[in-house]
């Protein structure tokens, strides 16, 4: 069932779980770039198709049992904290 403010297929309202502003009206094909030299796992970037940072992903060192992510925006202000369960 959905419920009002659900983005789910012929539903009428829109939710946006992090912020409209990084949200698109069309589809874009995005890239994970992960890089090499690092000395923590887990840190990656999203770009678009020409290239363009969109945004960063940076794991945190030493947080093994709960594997925390922070996703930044291309700038690197932090928009979201990942954390697997």
């Amino acid at each position: 069932m959905a419920s009002a403010g659900s983005s789910f297929p012929g539903s009428t309202n829109s939710l946006s779980v992090i912020g409209p502003q990084y949200c698109t009206p069309y589809p874009i094909d995005l890239r994970i770039v992960k890089k090499v030299m690092t000395i923590s796992d887990g840190n990656f970037v999203v770009t678009d198709s020409a290239g363009n940072i969109l945004f960063k992903v940076k794991g945190v060192l030493l947080t093994f049992i709960h594997q925390r992510r922070h996703l930044l925006d291309a700038a690197g202000i932090p928009i979201v904290t990942l954390q697997s369960k």
